[in-house]
């Protein structure tokens, strides 16, 4: 199985329209988001030099997560900035390395961008440390679908795995 991580550039990507879906149906439905405005702001991350990006993972060549760096994610946070936002892995790829090579692509992204940290917020718990992610501090996001509480983490380009 290989696992290939590749930056979207193209707005006429045949792999578009399904990151689109699964982005309404995981978050963007439960926000009360119309589809329309989902699928605009997928189509306004696809960039090749700035922020928003997008990165797909490719299993065998087969379409199998996504996620992407944004100015920003968190109303309740709009001082800190940019974020990892919107991993997702679809649950035929689940527990096969899938999120592990998009986290561990970060750093590239981050060099990339000439930036030297990102945030992100979870309910998840003991998954990022592993790739080098720090736990800053508990906090409530405000929106619709969320837990009350969610953890914010902080990545900083000299974090290395653990």
């Amino acid at each position: 199985m290989e696992i290939k991580i590749c930056q979207l550039t193209d707005p006429n990507s045949p792999y578009l329209p399904q990151i689109i879906k699964w982005q309404y149906k995981t978050w963007g439905k439960k926000d009360g988001l119309r589809y329309d405005c989902v699928e605009s702001n997928i189509r306004h991350s696809i960039m090749k030099d700035r922020i928003p990006l997008t990165y797909i993972a490719l299993v065998d060549g087969e379409l199998a997560g996504y996620h992407q760096i944004d100015l920003h994610d968190m109303e309740a946070r709009p001082d800190i900035y940019p974020w990892l936002i919107n991993l997702f892995v679809v649950k035929k790829f689940r527990k096969q390395g899938v999120a592990s090579a998009l986290l561990k692509h970060v750093p590239n992204v981050l060099k990339k961008l000439k930036i030297n940290h990102l945030y992100l917020y979870t309910s998840v718990n003991g998954m990022y440390e592993k790739f080098g992610w720090e736990f800053v501090e508990m906090i409530e996001p405000k929106m619709k679908h969320q837990d009350k509480f969610v953890r914010l983490y902080k990545f900083t380009a000299k974090n290395t795995l653990k």
